[in-house]
């Protein structure tokens, strides 16, 4: 969405048809309500086509940039699902649970982090809401029973719904990063903002005021056939028409969570494009394939293009030597640096940690120049803008922003550490974990004593204690968990939790800490969660990967394997004779063998198997 001069409000975008521009006067009942909207391509009189072409609107995207206007963003995007009614379609209910959770906790993810707020200087000038960006979580799936039987809808029928839903504890308590999806079933309709489901718009994102607190939701009609939804907002089929619109409209609000309050282009818009609208809106029509699922691409400053993801593949060999490749799986390998003991990747950065305890850093592209940052380090991590490094004499050092921003000092006698979004833990050598939240002078707050290992995940922390896992979610000051006992290792994505027991037992969990467990796989030696991946090393050398719900069957991919990584979107493996074989989209799609002489492999995930 965009505003237009005068203070009116106009929408950009068509998945199906053509890109088209809405004009709108102010909302004449003073709703704070919002927002960027995915128009139909039959407009309605007051639409303006911008093109009647089907193909993706490059002309569009040219020399555009996205820039922040002071607005928040979602920094860990918070995604329920609520389904209206008892009969939206079953092809929804089904597939939009799974696809949100790979959606959140997925590599498009990883590259929004160029949109962090955190010290940086919005065009007026003014107060920045200093955030930053990570992966998120499914926080549920539900079907409610709203309290009217209307099928013509308002944006005021959805938020007193919404409000209603959460005050009888049918919904998550809304946060700061909640977004509240909402389906909508075959014959009822919605008009928001005076933009009509299936006539102006194939979803729609919005924002109003609950209990002094901005909420975030998003609509979603039924696209089924005689919808008008069904023409118009795609050229896949139905779940995939909606699994991108949706992606369209959570990475929107994630990067522009209060566009709604807005009514000229000024705060609480985040970031926006004056002349395109939302990062959306940019790539309009954009479709992409990532793992099993369709998405939209969505608009990058940093390489200045649409695009879905930058994955990367990064691997080290047994002579020390890093290599990296992005784009797809048949891309030339970079030989970036040799001498090399650790290394870490992000879709915007590479770091090596070379054998004489140099920690070197390039960003950009595979050909940038590598910059010294610090030497005598013993570990080191990066995180969107944030480079951490423990040194040998065991002080954190941190910093932030570009590669020649100054270190801050953190904290000493540290043994292990970690980032995540706007987190940062570490676990002293005296057992007790400590975790600040927010700018790097944040306060330390002690979480736990006697911890052997731990882990961060969106707004989740997990602690190993003798032999038990703990776990809290939200705030710092939140009560743990006690998960389950006999652990020997654990990892956390999403809304997903994974231990895996002293008998080798790996079970796994989702939604919140109070759901049952159920029990995966015997025989395994290590595992990694993925969005709705699970995938798992049994002790026979078989990795075996499951994809969709808890219950759903465990395809063994390869044998012969040492180690493996996982994400959304590929497998990598790592066999016993040190070559490297990936795999990208469904399970049963082919291996690719790759390079040989490796000793380890990342796929650019957050390390999340403690």
């Amino acid at each position: 969405m965009r505003p237009l001069v005068g203070g009116s409000l106009a929408v950009c975008f068509s998945l199906g048809m053509t890109a088209c521009m809405l004009e709108n006067g102010p909302n004449s009942n003073d709703e704070d309500v919002s927002s960027s909207s995915l128009a139909l391509s039959s407009a309605p009189k007051r639409i303006a086509a911008v093109s009647s072409s089907a193909a993706p609107n490059a002309s569009a995207a040219a020399g555009t940039s996205l820039k922040y206007y002071g607005g928040r963003v979602l920094s860990s995007v918070h995604v329920t699902a609520v389904f209206w009614g008892g009969s939206v379609n079953g092809t929804v209910t089904a597939g939009m649970p799974p696809f949100l959770r790979a959606l959140t906790d997925s590599p498009q993810l990883d590259w929004l982090t160029e949109y962090n707020t955190m010290n940086v200087t919005p065009v007026d000038g003014g107060a920045s809401s200093n955030q930053i960006l990570a992966r998120g979580a499914l926080k549920g799936a539900t079907a409610i029973t709203p309290a009217s039987n209307k099928t013509s809808l308002t944006a005021a029928d959805v938020q007193s719904e919404i409000s209603r839903q959460i005050n009888l504890g049918v919904l998550p308590t809304n946060d700061d990063n909640s977004l509240y999806v909402v389906y909508l079933p075959k014959g009822t309709t919605a008009t928001i903002d005076g933009y009509a489901s299936c006539v102006d718009f194939c979803g729609i994102h919005s924002t109003f005021s609950l209990n002094g607190r901005s909420a975030y939701y998003a609509v979603i009609p039924d696209f089924s056939a005689g919808s008008g939804c069904d023409n118009g907002c795609g050229g896949g089929t139905m779940l995939q028409n909606i699994s991108t619109v949706t992606s369209h409209e959570v990475i929107e609000a994630t990067t522009d969570a209060e566009v709604g309050l807005a009514s000229t282009i000024n705060r609480p818009l985040a970031w926006y494009d004056p002349a395109n609208g939302e990062i959306g809106d940019i790539c309009s029509k954009q479709q992409a394939a990532v793992g099993s699922y369709t998405i939209q691409n969505e608009w990058s400053n940093t390489f200045g293009r649409c695009m879905a993801t930058n994955e990367r593949v990064a691997a080290l060999t047994t002579s020390g030597t890093l290599f990296v490749k992005e784009g797809g799986l048949g891309s030339s390998w970079a030989n970036e640096i040799g001498g090399v003991k650790a290394y870490a990747v992000t879709p915007q950065r590479i770091g090596a940690l070379g054998i004489d305890g140099v920690l070197r850093v390039k960003e950009g592209g595979l050909s940038a120049s590598w910059v010294v940052e610090i030497g005598s380090v013993a570990a080191f991590d990066l995180s969107g803008s944030r480079i951490a490094a423990l040194g040998q004499d065991g002080v954190l050092r941190v910093k932030e922003g570009g590669l020649s921003a100054l270190w801050f000092n953190e904290i000493s006698g540290v043994k292990s550490f970690a980032l995540a979004g706007s987190r940062i833990a570490v676990l002293l050598n005296d057992g007790t974990l400590r975790v600040k939240d927010g700018q790097l002078g944040a306060s330390w707050v002690v979480e736990a004593g006697s911890v052997q290992s731990f882990a961060l995940a969106n707004d989740r922390i997990a602690v190993l204690t003798g032999g038990s896992l703990l776990v809290k979610e939200g705030s710092l000051s939140g009560t743990w968990a006690n998960e389950i006992g006999s652990v020997q290792a654990f990892a956390l994505a999403g809304d997903r939790i994974g231990a895996l027991t002293t008998d080798g037992t790996l079970r796994v969990k989702e939604g919140p800490l109070s759901a049952i467990w159920v029990n995966e796989l015997g025989s395994v030696q290590s595992f990694a969660l993925a969005g709705d991946r699970l995938g798992a090393l049994t002790t026979d050398g078989t990795l075996r990967v499951k994809e969709g719900g808890l219950g759903s069957s465990w395809i063994p991919e390869i044998g012969g394997v040492a180690s493996f990584d996982l994400s959304t979107t590929r497998v990598a493996a790592r066999l016993t004779s040190g070559a490297l074989s990936i795999k990208e989209g469904g399970l049963s799609t082919a291996w690719v063998s790759d390079l040989a002489g490796v000793s380890s492999v990342s796929l650019g995930t957050p390390a999340r198997t403690h």
